[in-house]
């Protein structure tokens, strides 16, 4: 068994072992149990420090026993240049403003500060030249991320694109002379471009070639062509057939580009305290609220120009880390800056179980013992070698 997977183990083995000594009552028929307020549920040992961070399990962070973790950074895009002595002054704010979504439970701190990994800038930023073509708006990262335990696996895909190509007789014989040419006046300078009789001689063949194969090409093409009007179809390949030659394409693979890197991640939660089953709630919630545009305030001269809502802002961006406690794992590859593409949430297992009803900032109702997320991230910039020399 991997380290990894004894961790995952682990840490859903305590949550089963909460649930079956914690039940406390059936609901619909189906078996349930009650959550210990903000304690932790009797019988398990104590968890460590909370963190700053909507974390789980909560002590994913700080716990000798865990410490593997990923961390989603979320970086909030500005709609104007910030100054460097209002740059924690926006955070807050924007994070207030994140509070002020879902009744958040206070936690102590602890763990790590995403404004404190990496400067608090997103990686798109450090991308080197070229790697994008439009500069893109400035973005603020927010202090409060979301770390998650690690999967059993986890997975990098690098891909590179090729074509095959045609190429033409005069445009292999012409592409042939051209790098002659360059090759000789590399080697022997002006003098070099002066034909000799070894050159001309060279340049004879390379010309009755090219002309032979147009003139079979030709041929080709005008009996492929004119067979089907005189009732001849075919004609081209029983010529070809009858000499026992063909004029075949010249195929050349031509690399094309550099596919984006996708990253997919599943999580399971089973909460076992009413905290946990909050931050469970507030997990979801903010991957939610994060990969959703919100409509654009777009005036001029005090005019709306946004009634028919057709102006959205660009959603905020994601960067993503492999960690161990507070530093990044350099085993694993790095990865830049995203955008969350795709949430697909699952509440319930192979029955929909639940616990005892709980406060909810839009009501009371019970939170289901299970609740599976997978996320589908695509990296905004393609990889170059010195990303790849940088760990990526």
């Amino acid at each position: 068994m991997t380290v990894g997977n004894a961790i995952v183990n682990q840490a859903l083995g305590a949550a089963n072992r909460t649930m079956s000594g914690g039940l406390k009552k059936v609901m619909g028929n189906l078996p349930g149990s009650a959550l210990r307020g903000r304690s932790v549920a009797s019988g398990l040992p104590a968890q460590g420090s909370p963190t700053m961070n909507l974390s789980y399990p909560l002590d994913v962070e700080t716990s000798s026993q865990q410490g593997h973790y990923i961390m989603f950074m979320i970086n909030v895009t500005s709609p104007a240049l910030i100054e460097k002595q209002k740059h924690a002054e926006l955070m807050a704010e924007l994070d207030a403003e994140d509070a002020a979504f879902g009744d958040a439970p206070q936690q102590q701190l602890g763990g790590v500060s995403a404004v404190d990994v990496g400067d608090g800038k997103s990686r798109i930023s450090s991308a080197p030249r070229g790697a994008i073509a439009v500069k893109r708006p400035p973005t603020v990262r927010l202090a409060k991320a979301i770390s998650l335990y690690m999967p059993p696996q986890v997975r990098a895909t690098y891909n590179t694109s090729y074509t095959e190509e045609e190429i033409a007789s005069l445009s292999e014989a012409g592409v042939a002379g051209i790098q002659r040419a360059f090759d000789a006046y590399a080697s022997e300078g002006v003098r070099g471009l002066i034909p000799d009789m070894d050159t001309a001689k060279e340049g004879g063949q390379a010309i009755a070639e090219v002309l032979g194969n147009l003139t079979l090409g030709a041929t080709k093409a005008t009996v492929g062509a004119a067979g089907p009007l005189l009732g001849i179809a075919g004609a081209a390949g029983a010529l070809e057939i009858a000499s026992g030659k063909i004029l075949s394409k010249k195929m050349e693979l031509l690399f094309t580009g550099v596919g984006r890197r996708k990253f997919s991640f599943t999580f399971t939660f089973i909460p076992k305290s009413e905290q946990e089953s909050k931050i469970v709630d507030e997990i979801v919630y903010t991957f939610k609220r994060h990969m959703i545009p919100d409509f654009a305030d777009v005036s001029v001269a005090g005019v709306g120009l946004n009634n028919q809502g057709r102006i959205l802002n660009i959603p905020d961006t994601f960067d993503i880390q492999y960690m161990f406690h507070s530093k990044e794992n350099p085993w694993f590859n790095k990865i830049s800056t995203c955008y969350l593409q795709n949430l697909d949430v699952q509440y319930g297992g192979d029955r929909m179980t639940y616990y005892e009803p709980l406060e909810h900032e839009k009501g009371v109702g019970p939170p289901p013992q299970s609740t599976t997320i997978t996320l589908a991230f695509e990296e905004i910039e393609k990889m170059s070698r010195p990303r790849i020399e940088e760990g990526f």
